[in-house]
């Protein structure tokens, strides 16, 4: 009896116990949902503030408090992250007038740093770019005289580059290129050690390296200035001789395996220029022998074969009615070489040869500009035009294709006296024969018919 009573106490005991932890364990719960309910939502009603501040969090239905104690370690510093501000790309707007298309700009050939050029330039007196004749671009002349080697080339043609730094249209181009390819020839030249220049593949190779060298360094030049040439550079292989009185020039077949364009012989009163071709055509067989002489003012020519392909030859002139005469009277003409003040005139045979003064006295071009003026008197001059009359020009008269033809080969130099076109409608006895055959062989113009009319 007295256990049971004792078990009975210890049974409500027990009972009052699980009583009393029931709003405990409600409580666990409803903090456990809590938890829960504040991982899960994914909108705060409020941002945090540190220190101990109240945070709340939204429920569907309610606002629940939440406690953060302070954090006791210190808050990390956080960069404020910076955009760059973005510039918009600058509109320019065209004009509505029309816009004159100028030349287009040279970049500078000074080098960025200036001692690159120094030992060159120490050696060059300063550039003179005075023109005489304001019909031709403007060029430092006076600097080729003074080349001897590739720097020396090189610096010329920077200085003659920077002389076109507003632009250059493509006469200055072409006469870019004329001084550029004497610059080479004189960088890369021989002296001939007697009166006699003998000229074969084992002396052209001693020039080759040379040329092959200043050329590479006058187009690097010529490249990073951008310069706008329109053909490509040609090679000339120049050998000097004092022997002005008298000269011999033997060419050896040997020398057609040259990588050169023209072979020059320069004498301090005239130059012989001899072309690949020439070589190609008088040289397979036995070496071509003639000899030179200068004999009162005139230059004296014997080939000991007729060439089948024209030399030019090469004298200085004093104005722009000189022309080359040989000992006949017949006119050669001349092409005026700018670069080194000489007229160069091509010859095919053996003569006697003189520059004299040929100003044509027509009376019927007043009414003409100026510069009309001067190159009908210039181009009569040297025989590739010529008037009606000795004194009658015509000059609005119309041109037909044969007079086209011999005013084009004159002036390009294209004439060859044994062109023969094949034309079924000219003659050997027609005047234009020949000139209609250096227009078809150099493809300035061709028939008008299949039938070779």
């Amino acid at each position: 009896m007295k256990s049971l009573k004792k078990k009975s106490v210890f049974t409500e005991i027990n009972i009052l116990i699980v009583l009393m932890c029931i709003p405990i364990l409600v409580l666990e719960i409803l903090c456990a949902t809590d938890s829960y309910a504040a991982e899960r939502t994914e909108e705060s009603a409020g941002p945090a503030t540190e220190g101990g501040s109240t945070h709340w969090w939204w429920y569907p239905t309610t606002f629940y408090p939440t406690i953060i104690p302070p954090d006791p370690s210190p808050a990390p510093t956080v960069m404020p992250t910076v955009t760059p501000a973005i510039t918009p790309p600058a509109i320019t707007i065209p004009p509505s007038e029309t816009v004159t298309t100028s030349p287009p700009a040279i970049k500078s050939s000074v080098p960025d740093n200036p001692s690159d050029d120094a030992p060159a330039a120490a050696t060059m007196p300063p550039p003179e770019f005075a023109n005489e004749n304001n019909d031709e671009p403007s060029l430092p002349l006076n600097l080729l005289d003074y080349i001897n080697d590739t720097p020396t080339a090189v610096y010329a043609v920077k200085t003659a580059i920077d002389g076109f730094a507003g632009g250059m249209d493509p006469k200055a181009a072409e006469a870019l290129a004329q001084y550029s390819e004497e610059a080479i020839a004189r960088a890369s030249s021989r002296k001939a050690q007697s009166d006699i220049v003998s000229i074969s593949r084992l002396t052209a190779a001693t020039v080759e390296k040379d040329a092959e060298k200043a050329k590479e360094a006058v187009e690097s030049a010529l490249n990073e200035a951008e310069v706008p040439l329109a053909r490509e550079l040609r090679t000339t292989y120049v050998f000097n001789t004092d022997a002005a009185d008298e000269c011999a020039i033997v060419i050896d077949p040997s020398v057609s395996a040259a990588k050169a364009d023209r072979i020059r012989i320069d004498t301090p009163e005239y130059h012989l220029t001899i072309s690949a071709e020439f070589i190609n055509r008088n040289a397979y067989a036995a070496p071509i022998v003639f000899k030179t002489a200068l004999k009162n003012n005139s230059v004296e020519v014997i080939f000991n074969d007729k060439p089948t392909y024209p030399v030019i030859l090469s004298m200085p002139y004093a104005d722009a009615y000189d022309t080359i005469f040989d000992s006949g009277g017949v006119n050669y003409g001349g092409q005026v070489n700018y670069i080194n003040k000489t007229l160069d005139a091509r010859i095919n045979g053996s003569g006697t040869y003189t520059v004299l003064s040929n100003k044509p006295a027509f009376t019927d071009l007043n009414s003409l500009p100026e510069s009309s003026r001067k190159a009908i008197l210039s181009l009569a001059a040297r025989g590739i035009i010529s008037g009606v009359t000795e004194t009658e020009f015509a000059p609005n008269s119309p041109i037909n294709r044969a007079q086209l033809a011999a005013l084009v080969t004159q002036a390009c130099d294209y004439y060859n006296e044994n062109a023969d076109g094949q034309f079924i409608d000219v003659y050997p006895s027609d005047w234009f024969f020949n000139a209609a055959g250096s227009a078809k062989q150099h493809r300035v113009m061709t028939g008008t018919n299949p039938e070779g009319t």
